[in-house]
């Protein structure tokens, strides 16, 4: 059985507009940043889990200031 997502389809290669986004945002940051966001993810040493850290502290901010 395959899991229900809120995620939009899948691209040619399996990634969805989100993952590149993240992979775009992970090859940008500097190490001391990636360092930063692999620890507020847990240090899972997966980016796509700093990026997901990444994004509910950006969702955060944005409903506390609304």
């Amino acid at each position: 059985m395959t899991p229900v997502t809120n995620r939009p389809p899948a691209r040619g290669n399996g990634a969805t507009a989100d993952d590149e986004i993240g992979m775009i945002w992970w090859n940008r940051l500097s190490e001391r940043d990636r360092t930063e966001w692999s620890r507020a993810a847990g240090n899972t040493g997966v980016a796509a889990d700093a990026w997901a850290a990444f994004r509910a502290s950006q969702n955060h901010h944005r409903t506390y200031r609304e």
